[in-house]
């Protein structure tokens, strides 16, 4: 056999090699940049599948006989260090930022149940058995068209307070609960036609509990993060106003582990209850091989932790995600480790907040940093 034949393989293995690490590196890298273009921000949903692609690579280096060997295998190391350290906040083994609890008196509990349907998805009726499976207090609804709200309607007699806001642009939202809503807007943060939701929550021992809802726009060609990170800054900004207690939930198109969510709970001082539980992906439904936490329940440290599950399949390409959560402030605040802004946060904020486009976004980034004198 021709010697050069003999080696060609080897050859094409390790330029296959060398470009497939290549790539993983730079999009391990590249979302750490100060960036709103969405081939950047995009990089930071699948860090769990790059690292599991990374680990790969470096069994395959094992087998390679390939020159510079250090060099790769150093790349290789320090991605993988760098994506378990984004990573690592979530695992279970360590601890949890959200303060677990068994016991809660019935009249200080709350569940909450948060779904986005998927507009074009037409088994309502999974999603009504999944409501009444789990029976949560308050339900939050996302991409409900005239059409879904049509097919739901069902829920009124299950729910007697309510928001609706049917939109066929995939930004329909909706709102139920068991519990009284008083003082409830539907507001436009930064984008006309992709509402939330704010409003005070009446717990049956009368104690009071903000409640807001999001579902910002995703990076996506054609479109950058730069109006999502605006919208995530804004909302932070109300919750911090607002005061406690504070519940925030809804689909926010980004991972717990993004700089914009970090900055997002710095900034409002919430809690994430995966920290430190897992992963819990509710996206997506339809590949498990692409899947990554989008939806997400937030608190203030007024809460315990009592449960955090995710649901089964509706049709949607999102799975249903429900926590159960104990309000009782002089029993859990002192115990929470939610983090707190400094100065270069609030100014990072106003930053973000630069970036995106829409209402009084530039008046807020100057209010933000007045904050940071």
């Amino acid at each position: 056999m021709d010697l050069n034949q003999a080696t060609r393989p080897r050859q094409w293995f390790g330029w296959t090699f060398k470009i497939f690490t290549l790539l993983l590196v730079l999009t391990t890298f590249v979302p750490i940049f100060a960036a709103d273009a969405w081939w950047i921000r995009w990089f930071d949903f699948p860090r769990l599948q790059i690292t599991i692609m990374l680990g790969f690579c470096a069994i395959w280096l094992i087998f390679l006989d390939l020159n510079h060997r250090l060099f790769w295998a150093s790349a290789i190391f320090v991605a993988l260090v760098f994506q378990s350290f984004k990573l690592l906040p979530l695992m279970n083994f360590v601890p949890s930022q959200a303060v677990w609890t068994s016991q809660c008196q019935q009249a200080n509990i709350v569940t909450l149940m948060s779904v986005n349907v998927l507009q074009s998805n037409d088994q309502h009726s999974l999603l009504l058995k999944a409501v009444e499976s789990a029976d949560p207090d308050i339900l939050l609804l996302m991409e409900t068209g005239h059409k879904w709200l049509r097919e739901v309607m069902s829920l009124s007699s299950r729910y007697p307070y309510s928001q609706t806001i049917p939109l066929n642009n995939f930004y329909g939202m909706a709102l139920y609960s068991k519990l009284p809503l008083k003082d409830l807007t539907v507001r436009y943060l930064v984008q006309n036609k992709v509402p939330s939701i704010h409003s005070k929550v009446i717990l049956p021992n009368d104690k009071i509990v903000n409640l807001y809802t999001i579902h910002p726009k995703p990076p996506h060609p054609g479109r950058d993060s730069g109006q999502r990170d605006a919208e995530l800054i804004l909302l932070a900004r109300d919750v911090k106003v607002s005061g406690k207690p504070t519940i925030i939930m809804g689909d926010f198109n980004d991972v717990s582990w993004s700089t914009s969510m970090e900055l997002f709970h710095k900034i409002g001082s919430t809690i994430d209850p995966r920290r430190g539980n897992g992963f819990f992906a509710t996206f997506d439904a339809k590949n498990p091989l692409t899947r990554w936490p989008l939806d997400h329940i937030f608190f203030t440290d007024d809460f315990g932790l009592m449960d955090l599950d995710t649901g089964g399949d509706i049709g949607s390409d999102h799975f249903p995600l429900m926590v159960r959560l104990c309000l009782n402030s002089p029993r859990f605040s002192p115990l929470s480790s939610a983090e707190k802004p400094n100065d270069g946060d609030f100014e990072d904020a106003a930053e973000q907040l630069r970036k995106g486009t829409g209402k009084d976004v530039q008046s807020e980034a100057n209010k933000l940093e007045n904050q940071s004198r």
